[in-house]
């Protein structure tokens, strides 16, 4: 497997999902400053068409100065309109991507309740294994010193026919 492929510790990847929630938190903070910000300015230049409006009213018998006025008003919500759009556009883009990464966060979260409980099993399977490796190590052990007990015994009825093979012989 390549360095990018090979899984990193539990250690690891804890740290990584801290780093990506602390991420996707920057971002939604950000997001959510630009987006007041842009509501403020929309606040700001509705107060402003307003105003405008009231003069447009006042400048009616002017009509050269109304139509002028109005014209600028229009290109002004036009603006404002399309700014709006583009807001509401990067909002739902922002949005589109928190929601994108949060279900990111909840995939790894699920990846990580994985790991967590195969290393409980492999734990579990790593301890039983041990318990037998020792039961039987014991087994052997008991085992050995019967056959050692059965030699010796062995041993010394060799010994014994093999004394008793040269008293006769002598």
């Amino acid at each position: 497997m390549s360095e990018r492929q090979k899984p990193g510790s539990f250690q690891e990847i804890l740290e990584q999902n801290q780093q990506f929630i602390s991420h996707l938190q920057a971002l939604q903070e950000s997001a959510d400053a630009q987006l007041a910000a842009k509501q403020d300015d929309l606040a700001q230049t509705r107060s402003r068409l307003e105003q405008a409006t009231k003069e447009l009213t006042g400048l009616r018998h002017d009509k050269l100065e109304w139509a002028t006025a109005r014209q600028a008003l229009t290109e002004e919500l036009e603006t404002l309109k399309k700014q709006h759009t583009e807001l509401k556009v990067a909002h739902d883009n922002m949005k589109a991507e928190f929601n994108r990464l949060e279900a990111g966060v909840e995939r790894a979260a699920a990846r990580d309740t994985e790991r967590r409980t195969e290393l409980q099993r492999l734990e579990t399977e790593r301890l039983d294994l041990s318990r037998r490796l020792d039961l039987e190590q014991q087994q052997s052990m008991e085992r050995m010193t019967k056959v050692r007990h059965i030699l010796d015994g062995l041993q010394a009825e060799l010994d014994g026919f093999l004394q008793q093979g040269r008293v006769r012989a002598a």
